[in-house]
């Protein structure tokens, strides 16, 4: 679990100054895993499908906590 946060995983900083860990992956279920595991609230979010230099990603999936 270790090396999937270490690739997947960033901290951010919003407006507010509050610290976010959140890691992104399209993989549902290994996302559903770790919150599970870890016995997280907050709900896994659907970012869908995007473009990134001009092709379409994979849908992703992300968890937030603060």
């Amino acid at each position: 679990m270790l090396g999937f946060i270490n690739g997947e995983g960033s901290f951010t900083v919003n407006k507010k100054g509050t610290l976010i860990f959140s890691i992104e992956h399209t993989d549902k279920a290994s996302i559903a895993l770790i919150k599970n595991r870890l016995n997280l609230g907050p709900t896994i979010f659907d970012r869908g499908q995007r473009l990134f230099r001009g092709s379409l990603r994979k849908n992703t999936y992300s968890l937030g906590v603060s």
